[in-house]
């Protein structure tokens, strides 16, 4: 294909319109114009947007090209309604891009507190709604929902305060008696008068559990024998210099004001129910433990023993310094209990971590069907938290704050009415993806507050997050609705509307109407460029003249701003709306002296740049900018140059004289063709259904 350039200064041609007509087809960019190319990249739009608040307020509706709560957002308005009443449904009828696909959608009060849906658009329309409760979802409420079984009771054990009468002193029976004696018969230690060291605990062959009630200073200095039932009685000070393993058939009953220390690392197969202090090493579990008490250890391991699984159920105190949850193992942590782990909480199986006080750790991972409940305050202080394949419950007005989240993966959060979230970094998928956050059916919200951005590794473009139910995220800075989506009821609020209080009980007060800054809108502008096609074609650099038009108007009246003006000709702009009679634009000066520029100077499409001259157009209530005809003429001329829409004779496969492009355009400079700078804009008019927005990169 040739391509014939003609400087924009030869004006020695007759204007022939016919002529200048087939020499544009002739050698436009493209030979082969897709033959229903109209050369219109607008499309009309309706936003269907309905709200009850319950508060009797006026809000403004607004609609973004993106999301406007990114700190760094290009988020540019293009449709806007005031006033409107709560308990009302209104419509935005707009014109935008034909590729747009999704719009944002903010509702903003008198204090200018903001909330945010996305929404995708389909066949042209969409339809929002603010307030109320929403479809029934998998989320339930703090009074319904179950903070699980206990595995053991803790008003069932039985804490003796004495040695029971008829009791035999342990330490005067040899291996004969114990084993004639009926196990039934009770025995004791006593090392209240001076430390006790037990160097014969004899091994227990009667057929059934022993019973043996110990006071005061005793030492075990070897291993604790299987089928007994140990019992701390209140004083006692009981160690385990070097016994690494408690069998299944024994049980630890650690009484109130008694304390167990183990010195050694130990498998714990035995039942342990402590009312008192046990201090350890390292501890696996594979059985039943109750600590009503406080306990104080190094690495816990929680895991199955083959015919046992660990389940701590933690009713006082548990210091740890990392804790494993494997093989069918289960934490519970009751209500007015602590926990405080201060490494790594590592969840690799289905059954539940669930939390009715207070759980505090360094950092978390879970894996592989974990589940983790919240129905108090669940803190993770440290490190970001990992989660693939896991299942979190944030019950109604409970709290959990994550220092981060380093990657999440197919994990689904619930969330209940007034539940808090708070994670006080980014928020990174690292690469994961397919997660859901629920909240909950009634009017009363949850909220996800991110003290960063919502950021992944790797390759973007499907779907990391949806967000469902009466649930609100604040964050510093998303991402596009391909990659987070909010849906039946779920939105997002201005990052500084929130206001976050102080916790109390099992909660932390928060409040999404703080209030916020004035923040002005970026408004969108839809550009004319022409060619200035009078007497010959052009160069197709479509700078000849270039008027950007703010899509929304601004106390009843639309501006406009000349920006360039790539012509040696003496041109003026003119416009006509719905139809009307003919104006001017910038005091109906020629374009040049409009700048201030010398006649022929190349206004802003090289070197020499001027600032933009800046006009207004009153403009009536159902405006729309399909019916603005912005066009050009030549001084001494009859002769017109209009986008295709509004020139008479053009006919679809024609070439364009000018174009209506609806964004801020980045016009191309003196002599540089347009599909020099935007590549695509030859697939388009190849195929007027393909490379819509080929005027964004």
């Amino acid at each position: 294909m040739s391509l014939l350039i003609v400087s924009c200064s030869k004006q020695d041609s007759i204007y022939d319109p016919s002529i200048i007509k087939k020499q544009a087809k002739e050698v436009f960019l493209v030979n082969d114009i897709d033959p229903n190319q109209d050369w219109n990249l607008l499309s009309k739009y309706s936003v269907s947007v309905s709200i009850n608040q319950k508060s009797n307020e006026n809000y403004n509706l607004k609609i973004y090209t993106s999301n406007p709560f990114n700190t760094s957002s290009e988020a540019k308005l293009i449709a806007l309604k005031e006033n409107v009443k709560d308990g009302s449904s209104t419509v935005l009828n707009f014109v935008g891009a034909k590729a747009l696909k999704a719009v944002y959608v903010v509702v903003e009060d008198s204090k200018y507190n903001r909330s945010m849906k996305s929404v995708e658009l389909v066949n042209s329309s969409a339809s929002l709604s603010w307030g109320g409760n929403v479809t029934k979802s998998s989320t339930v409420s703090r009074a319904v929902m179950s903070s699980g079984s206990r595995a053991i009771p803790s008003a069932g054990v039985n804490y003796p305060t004495e040695i029971p009468p008829g009791a035999l002193n342990f330490l005067t029976t040899d291996y004969n008696q114990l084993k004639s004696n009926s196990y039934t018969t009770p025995y004791y230690i006593d090392g209240t008068s001076a430390t006790v060291s037990v160097n014969n605990f004899w091994w227990n062959d009667t057929g059934g559990v022993i019973s043996l009630y110990i006071k005061g200073n005793v030492r075990f200095p070897g291993s604790v024998n299987a089928n007994y039932n140990l019992y701390l009685l209140p004083g006692a000070n009981v160690t385990f210099e070097t016994a690494d393993n408690l069998a299944p058939t024994t049980t630890v009953y650690i009484c109130q004001n008694s304390t167990l220390t183990a010195n050694a690392n130990l498998v714990i197969g035995s039942k342990i129910y402590n009312n008192g202090t046990f201090n350890a090493k390292d501890l696996t579990f594979q059985n039943t433990v109750l600590n009503s008490g406080n306990v104080n250890c190094g690495n816990v391991s929680l895991t199955n023993s083959g015919a046992y699984s660990g389940a701590l159920s933690n009713e006082g105190s548990f210091s740890a310094q990392s804790i494993v949850l494997s093989s069918n193992a289960t934490i519970e942590n009751f209500s007015g209990a602590t926990m405080n782990v201060s490494g790594l909480t590592n969840i690799t199986n289905p059954n539940p971590l669930v939390n009715s006080g207070t759980f505090i750790t360094g950092s978390l991972k879970a894996v592989d069907n974990g589940s983790i409940v919240n129905h108090c305050i669940l803190k993770v202080i440290d490190q970001p938290i990992s989660l693939d394949g896991v299942s979190v419950t944030i019950d109604g007005a409970s709290y959990m704050y994550l220092k981060g989240i380093s990657s999440i993966n197919n994990t689904a959060i619930n969330m209940g009415a007034k539940s808090l979230l708070v994670v006080d970094s980014d928020f990174n998928f690292g690469g994961g993806g397919s997660n859901t956050i629920t909240g909950p059916t009634t009017d009363e919200r949850a909220l996800v507050y991110i003290n960063g951005n919502f950021t992944t590794t790797g390759n973007i473009g499907w779907k990391l997050l949806t967000l469902s139910g009466n649930v609100d995220r604040a964050y510093k800075s998303g991402m596009s609705l391909t990659e987070i989506s909010e849906e039946n009821g779920a939105a997002s609020v201005d990052f500084s509307n929130v206001v976050l209080g102080t916790e109390s009980g099992c909660s932390r007060s928060f409040s999404t109407s703080g209030g916020g800054p004035v923040v002005p809108p970026v408004i969108e502008n839809y550009t004319f460029a022409f060619e200035d096609m009078f007497k010959e074609v052009g160069d197709y650099d479509f700078n000849d003249v270039v008027v950007k038009v703010a899509a929304v108007p601004t106390d009843g009246k639309i501006k406009v701003k000349l920006t360039a003006a790539g012509a040696a000709k003496n041109l003026y702009v003119y416009y006509k709306l719905n139809g009307g009679s003919e104006k001017t634009l910038f005091g109906g000066q020629e374009v040049h002296k409009a700048f201030g520029a010398a006649a022929g100077t190349m206004v802003n499409t090289v070197s020499v740049t001027y600032a933009a001259v800046e006009d207004e157009i009153a403009v009536p209530a159902d405006y729309s900018i399909s019916n603005l005809d912005i066009y050009i003429k030549e001084a001494n001329s009859t002769a017109e140059v209009h986008i295709p829409a509004f020139t008479s004779t053009f006919v679809k496969g024609d070439a364009p004289y000018a174009i209506l492009v609806p964004t801020d355009w980045s016009y191309p400079a003196e002599r540089e063709l347009i599909s020099h700078k935007y590549p695509r804009f030859v697939d388009w008019a190849k195929d007027a259904k393909v490379s819509l927005d080929w005027y964004t990169n």
